[in-house]
C-alpha cells in the first residue's frame, strides 16, 4: 500500500509539472479532456487512499506520529475536490480559481516519500539547516558591496 501510495505521489508530481508546463504554452484555455480525466483520476486515488486510511486507523488517524501528514493529506484531497468539480463543471468563479494554488501543494507530497531515503533525508536536512547561514552569508556580502559602491562614489 505505501509503495502504490508513493508511486501515485510521484506520478501526480511529474502530472502536475506537465500541467502547468502546458497551461504556461495555452495561457487562459481550458485543460484538455485527456488531462481534466487524468487529474480527476489522481483526486479519485487520493481520495481513496484517505477513505481507507481513515477507515482502517479511525481516531488514530489524527492524533499519530503522522498526523500532521494525515490532515495535510487530507486538507489536499478536500480541495483537490473542490478544485476537479469546478473544472468539469465549467464553473468560471476567478475568487474560487484560487485553489489551483493547492496544485503546489500537491507536489510537497514528495517530501513524504523521502523518508524512505534516508541519505537523500539526511542531506534534505543538511541543506535546509544550512539556509540561515547561507542568508546571514548574502547579508554579509550585500553590506559589504554597499559599503564598497558608497566608497566609490564619494571618493
Amino acid at each position: 500500500f505505501i509503495v502504490l501510495s508513493r508511486t501515485a505521489i510521484l506520478s501526480n508530481a511529474i502530472f502536475v509539472a506537465y500541467t502547468t508546463d502546458h497551461d504556461m504554452k495555452n495561457p487562459g484555455s481550458r485543460p484538455t479532456a485527456a488531462l481534466a480525466a487524468i487529474d480527476a483520476a489522481f483526486v479519485f486515488l487520493f481520495s481513496m487512499e484517505a477513505a481507507i486510511k481513515l477507515l482502517v486507523h479511525r481516531q488514530y488517524y489524527f492524533c499519530n506520529e503522522d498526523m500532521r501528514w494525515n490532515i495535510f493529506d487530507l486538507l489536499l484531497v478536500v480541495f483537490s475536490i473542490i478544485d476537479t468539480s469546478m473544472t468539469l463543471s465549467s464553473m468560471n468563479a476567478n475568487h474560487l480559481r484560487s485553489f489551483h494554488l493547492f496544485k503546489f501543494a500537491k507536489v510537497l507530497r514528495i517530501l513524504r516519500t523521502f523518508e524512505a531515503f534516508a541519505d537523500l533525508r539526511m542531506m534534505m536536512t543538511c541543506v535546509l539547516g544550512t539556509v540561515s547561514n547561507l542568508l546571514w552569508c548574502l547579508l554579509m556580502l550585500f553590506f559589504f558591496i554597499y559599503i564598497f559602491a558608497v566608497f566609490i562614489v564619494q571618493g
